[in-house]
């Protein structure tokens, strides 16, 4: 995902990335990617530290956590530029999918 997906968008933007994570779980992804230098909202509906987003507090690198369903994103249109759906697409309904799209600019990675 990192190599096909995240680098060419990397490649071609001129500073850090404004990516939301969608399906977070523990945050592992949104970790990497705020190692990376990027603005990262890890985003899941589990809040406890063993299997949601509380496990953030184990991390060395900041990033923003906010629970959500994947109906009900909490973000406007554009706002991010980087939708990334990590071992959680197949979880989100369509409606989702493409308000995650419009978020971020028509920009969606799904990884496995």
């Amino acid at each position: 995902m990192i190599q096909r997906g995240l680098r060419p968008i990397e490649r071609a933007s001129t500073g850090a990335l404004r990516i939301a994570d969608i399906g977070s779980g523990v945050g592992w992804l949104a970790y990497r990617l705020a190692l990376r230098g990027h603005q990262v909202a890890a985003v899941d509906l589990v809040t406890n530290e063993f299997d949601g987003l509380g496990a953030h507090r184990h991390y060395d690198r900041e990033f923003l956590c906010l629970q959500a369903e994947f109906e009900r994103l909490p973000f406007r249109e554009r706002t991010i530029d980087l939708a990334v759906y990590n071992a959680a697409f197949h979880y989100a309904p369509i409606t989702s999918r493409r308000f995650a799209k419009r978020c971020a600019s028509s920009r969606l990675v799904v990884g496995w």
